[in-house]
């Protein structure tokens, strides 16, 4: 029986949500489903695309040796979000790769796969920024009731005075 080479790759996520300016690790676990030991090159297929949005990758190990139908072998990313993200949320695509040596030297067509996982980044929101719309409306309101107990006959009268029911 011939050498061939087969391989998955999982991660224990698919979707993350997270702030600007986190650390997180992410990992991925590559299996060698072939029939003999294989070593496998793993990396962020879209690095350049995400370096430009302004993440920060780090991938401590970049090739990994499997010995046949043993348990995955777990890849770590480490990983931190733009710091400038905006005013508004945006979505993101990880493609983590492994790609099979043994394919590549004997094979002819390299043997890979390919493990999306989405980030969610949130924008950034100003502590407070809702308080002032809040404290505009309490304004407001406060101006037109004040506006309604105004003393427009200027009578010294100690008399109750009636009042209408309307708020403006």
């Amino acid at each position: 029986i011939r050498q061939f080479s087969r391989l998955r790759v999982a991660s224990e996520v698919a979707f993350l949500q997270l702030r600007p300016k986190v650390d997180y690790m992410l990992t991925f676990d590559v299996y060698n489903d072939g029939n003999a030991m294989d070593r496998f090159n793993v990396g962020v297929e879209n690095y350049g695309d995400l370096n430009d949005e302004g993440f920060q990758l780090s991938i401590p190990l970049v090739s990994v040796e499997i010995e046949s139908m043993a348990p995955a072998e777990k890849i770590y990313v480490q990983m931190r979000t733009p710091k400038n993200q905006g005013w508004t949320d945006k979505y993101f695509s990880l493609m983590f790769k492994a790609t099979s040596e043994y394919s590549v030297r004997t094979e002819g067509i390299p043997n890979y796969q390919i493990q999306t996982m989405t980030i969610y980044i949130r924008g950034v929101y100003l502590p407070g920024f809702e308080l002032v719309g809040t404290m505009m409306i309490t304004t407001l309101a406060a101006a037109a009731i004040a506006g309604r107990f105004r003393d427009d006959d200027d009578d010294d009268s100690v008399e109750p005075r009636e009042l209408d029911a309307r708020l403006f």
